[in-house]
């Protein structure tokens, strides 16, 4: 055996065992940096065969100096436990897997024989053993098994705790064994959800005279409301169990601002949850807080550009923290409101340069309740916030008091409205795929093991990468992410959402979430990363790339574009098309007509075109490690053509903030904890690289000004598109628009290139890295060809007679 071992955003490296003590073998590993968490696998030398199914992790401390491993045991021991061979023979697990079935789990070989001949199975101190149809061994013999399956004559009552006792016969003397059952596989089980599938409204449900409070708990035992005063406890409020496993309650008077809690008796604990539905939460989301938000009366925007999005992404943090940004709720979501804001320098900042770009949606990243920022701390603290907490809550650190619940509510809201008043829209990047802690979120506290999906011994499956991936599947989440959804978009007034590993869901909930959030704005645009990565359902019922004929409504972020213009994101030295990959023309070409022929898409109108989001390198970063020997001038060139070729492509063109300005983190590819000093907007460069932003601003006129920019249907795009050359690192095409057809090149080579144009008089619209949607100048084309200048684009449009004289 070796260890492979990688700390959370670092690089694994396998490591072998250099020595033994009297525990097994021994190995030391030094890590290269300070690090919050680190992934284990016991692995073979040569090769990927583990001794357990699962990944192991631990959280990397000062104290934590020690690991132990066992082989076959899936713990991460801080203390040096009993070898397995020592340890005293014990009931591992009692889990209810089917409606009729349990399974008991010991450690060590027992016979079926001694367990059937002294046990004793009771509910409330009752037995029931006279309903046990059957007992069969699992994986092993009648005389040697681990897991014993007890099948039942009829259905079992999941609110009951069915309590084993067994005498068994360990070396030389019988061993007394006791366990409580708890909910396992059937939790998974089709059943379930058509017995205890609830379809009406959770969570605390105000009114001036009452609140009535809704938890959906089926296989809690019991419920308790707890009322909350200065943090402590001054109610504890029996609720009633009714229809389908809904605890209620309803408590009297105006309770607008009551913290409450849920205490839920489940599977022989008492858990203490915050409800899953909270509007409103204390600091660091501790508790819940009875809120009724209203949406405000500023109107959503509407028109084309609604419905032609040209979308920019940023972070609340980022944008304004600068200590010269010229704002002065820096760092908070009030920074967005602020009007005439001004840099140092004299650079326009704040929601006033956002309107400069003509972007049509601004997408900001998470801003619900997440867990890694301390809201009671002043200190400098930073996160992209994909850790949920409370998935209906705003995000208390870009609050100005997050001490105040409402207070956040009614700043995002005024936010959202002012970007609503500079005619934009606001997309609200979502992650219903995992929460940050699955033991302690309230989904496990309240219905454990129902929301995440599990393997078979029980532990959170990982395909998201973080430990565990949520269940959209499942009736119940299901209706947890559009009912979510719903709230976000009808309380907030968003024009979009955006998913994080949209891939994870079933696409039958995404369909759904997008039939919903369309009823409440027509124009609602829904977009996800469709990455198809090793999940717990199926691949023929994911929501990812490959199925997007099955979500015809539904946008995907295209790996496609971005890796083709630029290289592969997790190889930083490979290049693309601009800089320097040769052979890459047709799939270049393929791209920019809407990723015809790539995944499942079925029109243009699913496809995102990106080059740069917020995380991997800034294509900055890219250019600077794979081109390290070019000039700034020679990758600036190239940063505006990978840029043009994303603004003029069919589909949705997106645009990470600061790409207009060549955006550094200064090589950082994974900055979702870095620094404000890596993070933050730089103004001074905003402002050195001017002709860089003004050239995107033309990109964005053009793209406006053209609706054959905007077709969705692969057939309209077909018919207007004409390849004319795709060969020498140059791609150039013709969209035929009625008088006024467009001819485009993108020159990736470091030579000028010539293409054909039909002779007459142009007006040039991009140029020598030059742009201007009026026009930089006229062209007359006789000889029926015309040369693009190296590492550039160019756009031509005919002008028509009238125009010309």
């Amino acid at each position: 055996w070796s260890i492979w071992l990688w700390p959370e955003g670092g690089n694994g490296a396998q490591y072998e065992f250099t020595s033994t003590d009297d525990f097994g073998q021994v190995a030391e590993i030094v890590l290269d940096g300070k690090y919050d968490k680190a992934g284990i696998i016991i692995k073979g030398t040569d090769d990927w065969s583990k001794n357990v199914d699962g990944d192991r992790y631990v959280e990397l401390t000062e104290e934590v100096t020690h690991v132990w491993l066992r082989d076959k045991d899936e713990k991460v021991y801080l203390e040096k436990p009993l070898r397995l061979d020592q340890e005293p023979l014990t009931i591992t697990d009692f889990s209810i897997d089917s409606f009729t079935e349990a399974n008991v789990k010991v450690n060590k070989n027992i016979s079926l024989e001694d367990f059937i001949e002294d046990y004793n199975l009771t509910v409330n101190g009752e037995s029931i053993k006279d309903k046990v149809e059957s007992m069969t061994v699992v994986n092993g013999t009648d005389e040697e098994t681990k897991q014993i399956k007890i099948t039942f004559k009829e259905n079992l009552n999941l609110e009951d705790t069915i309590h084993l006792k067994v005498n068994l016969f360990n070396g030389e003397e019988n061993v007394a064994l006791e366990a409580d059952s708890r909910i396992g596989k059937v939790i998974s089980d089709p059943k379930f959800d058509e017995l205890f599938y609830y379809d009406g409204t959770l969570g605390a449900i105000y009114s001036k005279g009452e609140t009535e409070f809704k938890l959906w708990a089926p296989t809690s035992k019991q419920v308790n409301l707890l009322i909350f005063e200065n943090g402590e406890v001054v109610k504890t409020i029996p609720m009633t169990r009714g229809d389908k496993g809904v605890y209620t309650y309803k408590l009297s008077g105006d309770q607008l601002g009551t913290e409450y809690m849920y205490e839920v008796h489940v599977n022989g604990k008492v858990n203490r949850a915050v409800d899953p539905y909270a509007k409103a939460v204390t600091v660091n989301g501790e508790r819940g807080v009875v809120a009724n938000p209203k949406p405000t009366d500023v109107p959503r925007p509407v028109g084309k550009d609604m419905k032609n999005p040209i979308i920019y992404e940023l972070h609340i943090r980022d944008y304004s923290i600068a200590e010269n940004s010229g704002m002065k709720n820096k760092g908070k979501f009030l920074a967005l409101t602020e009007k005439g804001t001004k840099a140092d320098n004299g650079q326009m900042t704040g929601i006033d340069y956002l309107e400069s770009l003509g972007v049509t949606h601004i997408q900001i990243l998470p801003m619900y309740d997440y867990a890694s920022v301390n809201e009671a701390s002043d200190k400098p603290q930073f996160n992209w916030g994909y850790d949920p907490l409370n998935y209906n809550a705003v995000e208390g650190s870009y609050s100005k008091d997050a001490t105040k619940p409402f207070l956040r509510i009614e700043e995002l809201q005024d936010t959202i409205d002012a970007i609503h008043n500079k005619g934009m829209g606001v997309i609200m990047d979502v992650v219903y795929n995992h929460v940050f802690d699955p033991a302690r979120h309230s989904f496990e506290y309240v219905v454990p093991g129902y929301y995440f999906r599990q393997d078979d011994k029980g532990g959170f499956l990982g395909g998201t990468g973080v430990g565990n991936e949520t269940a959209s599947e499942r009736k119940m989440m299901r209706k947890f992410i559009i009912d979510s959804t719903k709230y976000w978009v009808e309380t907030y007034k968003l024009d979009g959402l955006r998913f994080d590993l949209m891939g994870t869901h079933d696409y039958e909930t995404m369909n759904m979430v997008y039939e919903e959030l369309v009823k409440i704005n027509p124009n609602i645009f829904i977009l996800g990363e469709g990455w198809n990565m090793d999940m717990g359902i199926s691949e023929d019922l994911r929501a990812t790339q490959k199925n997007a004929a099955k979500m015809p409504k539904l946008s995907f972020f295209s790996d496609d574009i971005r890796d083709g213009v630029k290289g592969n994101v997790f190889t930083a030295t490979d290049p693309g098309f601009v800089n320097g990959k040769s052979g890459q023309e047709s799939y270049i070409m393929q791209n920019i007509k809407g990723g015809q022929g790539l995944q499942g898409y079925v029109s243009a109108s699913q496809v995102v075109q990106y080059v740069e989001a917020h995380d991997n390198l800034t294509l900055w970063d890219k250019l600077e490690i794979t081109n390290p020997d070019d000039t700034e001038e020679t990758r600036l060139k190239m940063h505006k053509l990978a840029t043009s070729i994303v603004m003029l492509a069919q589909g949705t063109p997106f645009i990470h903030a600061g790409q207009e300005w060549a955006r550094t983190k200064g090589g950082d590819h994974n900055s979702y904890k870095s620094p404000d000093s890596v993070n933050q907007f730089d103004w001074d460069r905003v402002l050195e690289y001017k002709d860089n932003i003004d050239y995107f601003r033309e990109l964005i006129k053009i793209r406006k000004a053209y609706d054959v920019f905007n077709l969705k249907e692969y057939s309209q795009i077909n018919k207007v598109f004409k390849e004319i050359s795709k060969s020498n690192d140059l791609v150039s095409y013709k969209l035929e628009n009625g008088d006024k057809d467009l001819y485009i090149a993108h020159n990736a080579s470091r030579e000028s290139r010539e293409f054909e144009v039909e002779n007459g008089i142009y007006k040039v619209l991009v140029r020598n890295q030059k742009a201007n949607s009026l026009g930089l100048e006229e062209l007359q084309v006789q000889e029926g060809v015309v040369e693009v200048a190296p590492l550039s684009t160019l756009v031509l449009v005919q002008k028509v007679e009238e125009e010309t004289e």
